[in-house]
């Protein structure tokens, strides 16, 4: 099997500055787990996901303990959602990007 034969061909981009509450939309209405986060000479920078989302957007267990209000009145979240929400994504994305190209997977599959 090749990797071209299992992978997504279906690739977007978005700039290091763009904000998390950009992201989550394009993510959406692509019907994509992750965007490619390049410059503007399209160098590749990193990714972001869904697990990077999820781990800046979702409350820590040492916030949940802080703030058990959370677990009762998750309204109270609102104020951290909007300032996340306004980080750009070069601060949640993956940085370290492993590639592959299009061989066979061998023992993979």
């Amino acid at each position: 099997m090749k990797v071209r034969e299992v992978m997504n061909r279906r690739i977007l981009k978005v700039g290091p500055e763009t904000p998390l509450r950009q992201i989550l939309p394009l993510l959406l209405r692509a019907h994509l787990n992750d965007l490619v986060v390049v410059d503007n000479k399209d160098k590749l920078l990193g990714i972001v996901t869904y697990g990077d989302l999820s781990r800046r957007l979702l409350p820590t267990e040492q916030e949940l303990v802080d703030h058990e209000e959370y677990l009762t009145n998750p309204e109270l979240m609102e104020d951290r959602f909007e300032d996340i929400l306004n980080v750009s994504v070069d601060e949640v994305m993956t940085k370290r990007i492993i590639t592959i190209s299009t061989v066979t997977l061998g023992g993979l599959c």
